[in-house]
């Protein structure tokens, strides 16, 4: 899935494809991370991100921590 064309419309919003949703698990209403990687702008689920490290999370989790981040914590107490 790779290379849709959309139009900005006047207020500068672009619509993302529902199959786009899907696969980044965004919902109505879900906030998203903008952000601009070498001329790129990359859209991420922000709730689907570890708060340390900002690693995505493939697990829903009660907290936004990666794998990683969990056992680093645990390994400093």
């Amino acid at each position: 899935m790779n290379g849709i064309e959309k139009d900005i419309d006047s207020l500068g919003r672009v619509v993302i494809p529902i199959e786009y949703r899907r696969r980044i698990g965004a919902k109505q209403n879900s906030r998203v991370l903008l952000s601009l990687e070498n001329d790129t702008v990359v859209i991420s689920p922000t709730d689907r991100r570890c708060a340390l490290c900002d690693k995505r999370i493939e697990k829903e989790r009660r907290f936004r921590l990666c794998e990683d981040c969990i056992l680093q914590i645990k390994a400093e107490d």
